[in-house]
C-alpha cells in the first residue's frame, strides 16, 4: 500500500532551538502548528515544508537519529540542513569547491601535458571522473554527513569501512560541507583511498537526501 501523500514539515522557533520534523495531510500545516504552539512558551513558525509522505518523514528521522533531542524534535542545524538540501533546485556544476578543484586539476595536468604514458592517462581519467561526478551534486552546503555515515556501518565496502573508522570519532564533524570532511581526513594523513571514499560517500549521501521527496 502506498503512503498517504501530504507534507513533511519543519517547525521550530524563529532563530534558535530544536526543530520538529513531522508529517500531516494538511498542506498548510496550520493545525499542526496550532497544536504545537499550545504546548510551547516560544512562538513557533513553519521553517519549511516539502510535499511527501510518511515514508520520507521516517527516512529523515532515521537520517537525523544521532541528532535527536526528544521524540520528533531534532537539533536545529542538521534538521535545517536537510530541509535546505531538499528544497535546493540549484545546478551544482559551478559550485565553489568544484570550480577550485577543476582549476587545481588543470594545473596538475598541465605539468605533464606531453606525457602520454599509461600512468598519466589513468591519473587524468581519475581526476576528470571525480570532477565530473562532483559537478552534479551539492558540495558547498552542509549536510549531516556523519549521521548518514553512522547508518552505513554494516556495509562490506569502502563506505562501510569509512563509517566504522570515523563515524564514532568524537572529532569527526557532525555537520559540514564536503570540504569540511575532506579537510578532516587529509589533515589526519589518511591517504588517497580514504579521500576518494569520502568523495564517493558524500555523493551517495547527497543523492540519498535530495531524492527523498520523490521516493514514494
Amino acid at each position: 500500500m502506498s503512503d498517504i501523500y501530504g507534507v513533511v514539515y519543519f517547525i521550530g522557533a524563529r532563530t534558535s532551538g530544536p526543530v520538529k520534523v513531522g508529517f500531516t495531510t494538511d498542506r498548510f500545516v496550520s493545525s499542526r502548528l496550532s497544536n504545537l504552539q499550545t504546548g510551547s512558551h516560544e512562538e513557533l513558525v513553519v521553517l519549511g515544508q516539502v510535499e511527501a509522505g510518511p515514508t520520507v518523514e521516517r527516512a529523515i528521522h532515521n537520517l537525523l537519529s544521532s541528532h535527536a533531542v526528544r521524540g520528533e524534535w531534532f537539533e536545529r542545524e542538521p534538521a535545517l540542513a536537510v530541509y535546505a538540501r531538499l528544497n535546493d533546485t540549484a545546478t551544482h556544476g559551478h559550485s565553489v569547491f568544484v570550480s577550485r578543484l577543476a582549476r587545481a586539476s588543470d594545473v596538475f595536468l598541465a605539468c605533464d601535458a606531453a606525457d602520454d604514458s599509461l600512468e598519466f592517462k589513468v591519473a587524468r581519467d581519475l581526476v576528470f571522473d571525480v570532477t565530473r561526478d562532483l559537478s552534479s551534486v551539492n558540495t558547498d552546503k552542509p549536510l549531516p554527513f556523519c549521521s548518514w555515515l553512522k547508518n552505513q556501518t554494516e556495509r562490506d565496502d569502502p563506505t562501510g569501512d569509512l563509517a566504522k573508522d570515523f563515524a564514532s570519532d568524537p572529532l569527526f564533524p557532525s555537520l559540514g560541507n564536503l570540504e569540511t570532511y575532506l579537510a578532516f581526513v587529509v589533515e589526519k594523513g589518511s591517504g588517497s583511498a580514504i579521500t576518494r571514499t569520502v568523495v564517493e560517500a558524500w555523493i551517495e549521501c547527497d543523492i540519498a537526501i535530495s531524492s527523498l521527496p520523490y521516493s514514494e
